[in-house]
């Protein structure tokens, strides 16, 4: 006899990604070389849910939208800017406030906002805004990202996630001089460099027409093997 407060709950989720198929269909590799990195997260989704097949296949790619921002226009710039600011660089309010996805708005910031005057600027007015948090100008709680309770805490100049030195991965014995990153932002940095690095490496990937050309010739050999069998 089932206990009248059990309740039987159902998990489900969208599988986008089968590594057994994708293995089997021998054309992971051709997509990685063919599509670019600003494309390749969409590109793989949508290369699952067409079964692994390339036929129809570049006429998609071309149509997605680049996940860096790189297409943004001057008034969805301005826009990231003021929220940004406003929100003091707490990303996931400004992707409610761009209505863009939360990775969208970081690639945007790290790949790009970086490099701008602004983030100069923005700097500085996080540094006062600490300074006043400091000075108990502010009373808003700031907890350990990792544990979740408060304390003497360090934090991330670039995603301003709050950590105790124990906390980090790995520990940290002391307060680190300089600049610092969070694990996470670090492993975000370095899989975009080795994003670019591999991007750069692959000659012939910048335009939709080369990526037609490519898939268009692969279909044609689908085509013609399909027809021998």
């Amino acid at each position: 006899m089932r206990h009248p407060l059990l309740i039987n709950f159902i998990v489900r989720y969208d599988q986008i990604w089968d590594s057994d198929a994708a293995e089997k269909s021998g054309k992971v590799d051709f997509v990685h070389t063919r599509v670019k990195h600003n494309k390749k997260e969409k590109a793989l989704i949508a290369f699952h849910s067409r079964g692994y097949r390339l036929p129809g296949f570049y006429e998609e790619v071309c149509k997605m939208t680049p996940t860096d921002g790189s297409v943004w226009t001057e008034e969805e710039k301005y826009q990231f800017k003021t929220a940004i600011f406003r929100e003091h660089k707490d990303m996931s309010k400004v992707s409610k406030a761009m209505n863009k996805p939360v990775t969208e708005c970081m690639t945007y910031y790290l790949g790009s906002f970086k490099q701008s005057d602004e983030y100069q600027t923005l700097k500085s007015v996080m540094r006062k805004y600490a300074g006043n948090f400091c000075k108990g100008i502010l009373s808003v709680p700031v907890f350990c990202d990792g544990c979740g309770k408060g304390g003497k805490l360090i934090v991330c100049d670039i995603c301003e996630s709050h950590y105790h030195l124990s906390c980090t991965s790995p520990p940290l014995a002391s307060i680190p001089e300089g600049l610092w990153s969070c694990a996470v932002c670090t492993s975000l940095e370095n899989t975009e460099q080795k994003i670019q690095q591999m991007s750069s490496m692959v000659s012939g990937n910048d335009t939709c027409s080369k990526i037609e050309g490519s898939l268009g010739a692969a279909e044609s050999s689908l085509d013609q093997s399909s027809k021998v069998k």
